[in-house]
């Protein structure tokens, strides 16, 4: 992943996973508090690891296959 954004940003653009709309940050923040709910019911790091890792792949992939994405900010249009 790092390795886009420094090609992103050697090209002089956005890197995607800093785009508004889509749903990146969201799906990583829902997988953070999946672990941090499975490391509180005292489940195995190996099952807390693969839930959460297993939500935020869930969250990315039918956000893709359904074209969910957040709203855009208005000054987002601004500059298109």
């Amino acid at each position: 992943m790092a390795g886009g954004v420094f090609r992103d940003l050697v090209v002089n653009e956005i890197p995607l996973i800093f785009r508004p709309g889509g749903l990146y940050a969201v799906a990583a923040f829902a997988g953070c508090w999946t672990f941090i709910g499975c490391v509180e019911l005292e489940l195995p790091p190996l099952i807390s690891t693969t839930i959460a890792f297993s939500t935020i792949v869930g969250l990315r992939l039918i956000s893709v296959y359904f074209g969910l994405e957040l709203p855009k900010p208005h000054w987002w249009y601004d500059e298109k």
